[in-house]
């Protein structure tokens, strides 16, 4: 007889579909990486936005400079004129993906504030200056730290 027995069938079938269990796995991976990326791209661009508007004196309303700032939520950040003000109507919120929060806010009542001019992180103490955003799924996180001058480094 010729062919294949039903055991050497149900082992080649178990065998790919542990393949197929692991790269569909690691393939995943890669998007989750990219997502994460972009998301501190954005709030890296958000932090770049409200500095050189406060070093430029630039002003969302009358003629005075003022200060800008990012202040953060659980899922989301909004750049703001300073002071914070959560309904303002120059405020602008940017929300997390799905499936990310800010597992950790260490900055002073949850918010950046840039001085005018200087661009310097106002009220800077350096134990109060590092947040981490997390995939919730995944558990897969950076953390950003930003310095008195304004510099951000991610890990």
């Amino acid at each position: 007889m010729r062919g294949f027995t039903l055991i050497e069938i149900s082992i080649s079938v178990a065998i790919f579909a542990i393949l197929a269990a692991l790269i569909s796995l690691n393939a995943v991976k890669p998007i989750i990486d990219t997502e994460l990326s972009a998301a501190v791209a954005q709030i890296k661009n958000t932090f770049f936005e409200a500095r050189v508007k406060s070093m430029t004196g630039f002003a969302e309303s009358g003629s005075t400079a003022a200060k800008f700032g990012v202040f953060f939520d659980s899922t989301s950040f909004t750049l703001f004129q300073a002071p914070y003000s959560a309904g303002a109507g120059t405020n602008f919120v940017s929300t997390l993906s799905s499936g990310y929060t800010f597992s950790s806010v260490t900055f002073p009542s949850s918010q950046i504030i840039f001085t005018k001019l200087i661009g310097e992180v106002e009220s800077f103490s350096s134990g109060q200056n590092t947040l981490i955003i997390q995939n919730t799924q995944t558990g897969l996180s950076k953390t950003m730290t930003i310095y008195k001058s304004g510099v951000i480094e991610v890990q």
